[in-house]
Parts: structure tokens; C-alpha cells; sequence
């Protein structure tokens, strides 16, 4: 008996400090992200072109500026000219973000263009193919079976009207 309240004593110091763990965790992160961020600027977009090297859309006050960073160097390239109506579209279209009608959407679009050029290379499309190849199947297991005309007798001897 005592070793089960040894074991469980041992689960609720572990469980509370897993607990207080992720507490700190929780508490340290968001002082940490707020810090990080800037009141008046705000890296709107970033775009990786390379192994380390990134172009990045800031936003700072009411103007954007496009910046090259490369391993320890940044550097300015030139303001950019962005309409505020289009960057209040933007940031609600992501705002709005729905992976999964935007993947059937592909997949759809995917779809369509593999039947189109099946048909313009005068090939079916692959379901068509299959059912086709069930049906050939089908007809051959008719004609194997119409040949064989067996009959069973009831103490389960086969007869054959073969010689």
C-alpha cells in the first residue's frame, strides 16, 4: 500500500511540474512576442530567395519599404507604393483562410485538366479505361463459365458432358 502512494505521489509532482512548466512557458512567450513587436512597424511579407538570402515588405507608419537580407547584411532596395484599399483586402482574404476549399478547388481544377488532355490526345480518361477493362473481364469470365457446364449432382460429384 505504500508503494502505491509512493508512485502516486511521484505522478502528482511530476504532472504539477509539467504543469508549471508549461504555465512559465505560456507567460514568457507572450511578454516575449509582445516585446518583438513594433507599435508603427511590422514586416507585412517576406519571400525566400535562396539558400539564406530573403526579400521583406516592411511597413513602417503608413509607408512600405523593400528590404534584401543576406546572413548578417540587410539592405535598403526602394519604397514601394501600395494602396490602402488593397492592403485592407489582403489582410482580410488571409484573415478568411480556408485550406481545405482551396485544396478541393485544385484538386477539381487538377481533375479537369487531366480528362481535357486525355481528350485531346484521343485517349479516355482512366476511370473510363478501367471500367472498360472490368467489363472485357466480365465477358471473359461469362464465356469460361457458359463453356464449363457442369452440373452438380447432390452428393456433390461433378458431372461433365465432356468424354
Amino acid at each position: 500500500m505504500t508503494d502505491f502512494l509512493q508512485v502516486f505521489g511521484i505522478l502528482i509532482v511530476f504532472g504539477a511540474l509539467l504543469f508549471l512548466a508549461f504555465v512559465t512557458t505560456k507567460y514568457i512567450g507572450t511578454k516575449a512576442g509582445k516585446a518583438m513587436r513594433g507599435r508603427y512597424v511590422s514586416i507585412v511579407e517576406s519571400v525566400s530567395i535562396g539558400l539564406d538570402k530573403q526579400l521583406h515588405l516592411v511597413k513602417a507608419g503608413h509607408q512600405y519599404v523593400l528590404i534584401a537580407t543576406s546572413g548578417k547584411t540587410i539592405q535598403y532596395l526602394t519604397t514601394v507604393e501600395i494602396d490602402e484599399a488593397e492592403d485592407i483586402e489582403s489582410s482580410e482574404s488571409t484573415a478568411a483562410f480556408d485550406f481545405r476549399s482551396i485544396f478541393e478547388n485544385y484538386l477539381q481544377t487538377f481533375k479537369n485538366i487531366g480528362k481535357t488532355q486525355a481528350r485531346k490526345q484521343g485517349k479516355e480518361p482512366q476511370e473510363t479505361l478501367e471500367a472498360s477493362k472490368f467489363r472485357q473481364n466480365l465477358k471473359k469470365l461469362r464465356s469460361i463459365s457458359g463453356s464449363y457446364r457442369g452440373e452438380i449432382k447432390s452428393d456433390g460429384d461433378e458431372t461433365t458432358n465432356e468424354k
